[in-house]
């Protein structure tokens, strides 16, 4: 006995198949500021310090599984202490 073989679309339900795909009207406006667009550029010191923190980084690495550094930072901004700096990491392993 032999069993036909599916297509991918047979899988999907009829009805998710029969939604229609998302469309973005685009609006004419002197300013936009949707979809995360900011009408102005980043000031100049912005650009340098990141920058030399992307130059500074490894490019070829995974972030952590669990930024632990991270999560204190946020705690640390969370509690009102907007002066807290992020440990360097240790990326020797």
């Amino acid at each position: 006995m032999r069993l036909a073989m599916k297509s991918s679309l047979d899988i999907i339900k009829p009805r998710v198949r029969a939604l229609l795909a998302y469309k973005l009207s685009p609006h004419r406006a002197s300013v936009k500021v949707n979809q995360n667009e900011n009408p102005w550029d980043a000031p100049a010191p912005i650009k340098k310090e990141v920058q030399r923190r992307l130059e500074a980084r490894q490019w070829s690495r995974y972030p952590d599984f669990v930024p632990v550094s991270l999560h204190v930072r946020l705690a640390g901004f969370q509690a009102g202490d907007r002066t807290a700096s992020l440990p360097e990491m240790d990326r020797t392993n």
